[in-house]
């Protein structure tokens, strides 16, 4: 036994855990990370030579890779010299996820669990099993023992130390892995007797359909309290398993029929007669009631929560810098569970606006009008990452769920994969397949391109030039590392896309850039709703190619009904094709979706002004503007909307503040006010406007559409015509909207006004 305080490396022996034939384990201080773990330390004799410490090291990666909320997680592997009392040679080390709890075997010595808990954690159990399955490695070993119960109630698979890798064929053990006792041979028992499947009793090949069967004995022993295959000797055990059929599980016990049905499938003696994958058990498993055979209690647990609230991850270590890594795991947990359909998310905008206080998650969750809040913390120290999580039900304030993470950087996915799976699995309602590969997808597996997006991302949420070129040259360093991370060219291509909308590229050179990324984008991932979104986006405002764009809306808003901003931008489209009524109901789900959002405030409004409902929109953009008193666009939209109401005195006053608030940005609401003035009789200034517009074109992109509405309001016909082909000739964006915007009312009936129309298609 190592004493207590005996230092291999960076790790501090603190207290024994246990041993056997595979070496000790022990619970220990990684002074570097500063958190505790689990280090089992191998007997010094058990890797002999290089042949044998390479192979344990390829396979403690294999093992290393199985990110899952229910598989214990194995850190590293060390080879580091002796204690440092010492001068023995060098040690290995397997360092581990430290789990604080019971194992089944612990839990299971007071009899039999209730069904709910049974039924809960056989769904944890599945899941870990799937998630190892999907990796190639079968566990081989599965049994009590090695489940261990967080006191919050997680089930964790522990020590693969049996696992065979199913892409090679290779088992470890038969590799003489140091994880187990060395020197079997093929064709040697291997496995614990009593949760053995039949082929491994019979020492054959066996693969992933081994553990279905020793997954039956075990649920069949936690509704139980017996075992399945139990006799007086080991050899009569065995005989048990290949020739006979353990008690009814329901004998005795209130199990239902199709749980008793699923533990006869696992346990049956052909694997091909068992479930095709642990993958399909579990999907079973969750097509049951979440509280078989407990009448009353069902009644209490089984309405699902359907709307939740993902609330910014606050930076406790408060170092600004790392602001990018709250912002993005809370942007990117809301996107993945916007894909669900049966999950109402608030979306990014609305919840962004409780950054940066100390928020009560009730108060907020009844402010947003959902069921359940997600809140969070999160400490970026060196390599390490802390991220504590907690999920709460607003309409009863009970903790649904909660766990603390402490992981190295390079595991940020699978925390985010693993709250994502957790949010789902405690919101009580069940996902179908395809929705779990949804929750459980990673864009990318090389940790340093994810952060270089998720900085991207944090610098396209400011929503400036500057901010949207800081984005790129992040995304571009991302792909540099990841080739195929289709989430980066999608940034890559939102942030053309804004570039060219809001004029500060020309759109000529920033759309064909946008839609370049976006389909790389798709080409990577077709399956990909904010790709399709920003193809559709440049479908409509560069291509105008009205059907190929509602395409791609469509596309977004199915695969991603929650995305926010898939339904606002096809609302847009469909109001600038004149289709009011469509256009209002997409808009208004949007802002079902993202109630607190200014931006989607003044889209409301936006198509409410095109279908000529100027109250309706003046009353949005009064709304946007109490949430946020100096956004431009609600004063400047404001200001169009008060100039057609026939309000121009207010109209202009408004227009002037917008002015003021611009400075020299490239927004310029000076267009809207020369229209004003244009229509208040006040000439002079309208022309005077004009004029230094033009004389800016020289400097930077000026909208030919908006000099072409101050001559239309102006009386100019020719001179509104001349620049509107100019637009056409340009390219530019805001033509989209040329088929329902009032300011060219005067021009509608003119063959020049209609060939334009023709010749985009909106005639």
């Amino acid at each position: 036994m190592i004493p207590k305080g005996t230092r291999f490396g960076g790790f501090e022996i603190l207290e024994p855990l246990g041993a056997g034939g595979m070496g000790e384990v022990y619970r220990a201080k990684d002074t570097r990370l500063e958190r505790e773990v689990a280090v089992k330390v191998l007997p010094e004799d058990f890797l002999e030579g290089e042949e044998s410490r390479q192979r344990f090291d390829r396979e403690a990666k294999l093992l290393a890779s199985l990110n899952h909320s229910n598989i214990a997680a194995v850190y590293s592997f060390e080879e580091i010299p002796g204690p440092s009392s010492s001068s023995s040679s060098s040690r290995h080390l397997l360092v581990m996820e430290l789990l604080e709890g019971d194992t089944l075997r612990q839990r299971l010595a007071a009899g039999p669990l209730p069904p709910r808990t049974a039924l809960d954690l056989a769904r944890q159990i599945a899941d870990g099993l799937a998630a190892a399955h999907q990796k190639s490695i079968a566990h081989r070993d599965l049994k009590p023992e090695n489940i261990m119960i967080t006191h919050d109630g997680r089930a964790k698979i522990l020590d693969f130390g049996l696992a065979k890798d199913l892409a090679t064929k290779a088992s470890f053990s038969e590799t003489e892995s140091p994880t187990v006792a060395r020197h079997t041979d093929p064709g040697t028992v291997l496995g614990t007797v009593g949760y053995m499947s039949p082929e491994q009793v019979r020492g054959l090949p066996s693969d992933a359909r081994s553990d279905l069967f020793s997954f039956g004995a075990i649920l069949h022993e936690m509704l139980t309290g017996r075992r399945a295959f139990r006799k007086e000797t080991a050899a009569e055990t065995m005989t048990a398993i290949l020739h006979e059929e353990p008690q009814a599980a329901s004998s005795g016990a209130s199990v239902p029929p199709a749980l008793e049905a699923i533990v006869r499938q696992c346990l049956h003696k052909d694997p091909d007669r068992r479930f095709s994958s642990a993958e399909v058990l579990a999907t079973r498993l969750r097509e049951l009631p979440d509280a078989p055979g407990s009448g009353s209690s069902r009644g209490r647990r089984k309405k699902a929560i359907d709307s939740v609230a993902v609330l910014p991850l606050v930076n406790a270590g408060g170092d600004r810098d790392h602001d990018y890594l709250g912002d993005g795991i809370t942007e990117r947990l809301i996107d993945t569970l916007s894909q669900l359909p049966k999950l109402h998310v608030m979306a990014r905008s609305t919840v962004f606006r409780f950054a940066g206080r100390e928020v009560d998650p009730l108060a907020a969750g009844r402010e947003l009008d959902v069921r359940a809040v997600l809140t969070g913390r999160l400490t970026k120290a060196g390599d390490a990452l802390r991220v504590q999580a907690e999920l709460v039900d607003v309409a009863t304030g009970f903790r649904l769920w909660g766990a603390r993470y402490e992981r190295p950087m390079r595991d940020l996915l699978a925390i985010e994969e693993e709250i994502s799976r957790e949010i789902c699995d405690h919101l009580r309602f069940k996902l179908s397949a395809p929705e779990r590969r949804k929750v459980a997808k990673q864009h990318t597996r090389n940790a340093e391109a994810y952060q270089l997006y998720l900085k991207g991302r944090f610098f396209w949420n400011r929503w400036t030039p500057d901010g949207m070129h800081d984005a790129i040259r992040h995304y571009e360093s991302a792909i540099a590392l990841d080739p195929s991370f289709a989430l980066a060219w999608g940034g890559i291509a939102d942030a053309f896309g804004v570039l060219g909308n809001i004029k500060a590229v020309p759109p000529a050179r920033a759309f064909p850039q946008a839609k370049s990324a976006a389909l790389r984008a798709l080409e990577l991932d077709p399956n990909l709703a904010e790709a399709h979104a920003s193809l559709g986006f440049v479908r409509r405002f560069f291509d105008w190619e009205w059907s190929s764009a509602e395409r791609e809306f469509q596309d977004t808003v199915r695969l991603s009904p929650g995305y926010a901003t898939g339904h606002r931008w096809y609302g847009q489209l469909l109001s600038g094709l004149g289709r009011h009524e469509e256009a209002i109901a997409e808009v208004s789900r949007a802002l079902d979706l993202d109630p607190l959002s200014v931006i989607i405030h003044t889209a409301v409004g936006d198509v409410l002004f095109y279908a000529r409902r100027y109250d309706d929109a003046i009353e949005m953009y009064r709304k946007a503007l109490e949430m946020e008193p100096e956004f431009l666009a609600g004063h400047s939209d404001l200001a169009r909307a008060l100039e057609h109401s026939g309000r121009i005195d207010e109209a202009i006053r408004t227009y002037e503040k917008a002015v003021a608030l611009a400075g020299n940005t490239v927004a310029d609401p000076s267009i809207g006010l020369a229209n004003a003035c244009a229509v208040a009789g006040r000439r002079r200034e309208a022309l005077e406007v004009l004029e230094e517009l033009k004389g800016r074109r020289d400097e930077r992109y000026v909208s030919p559409w908006g000099l072409a509405s101050i001559y239309a309001r102006l009386g100019e016909k020719a001179l509104a015509l001349e620049w509107l082909e100019r637009a056409y000739e340009e390219h530019d964006s805001t033509l989209v909207w040329l088929k329902v915007h009032p300011r060219f009312d005067a021009l509608r009936a003119l063959p020049r006004f209609i060939e334009i129309l023709r010749k985009m298609g909106l005639d």
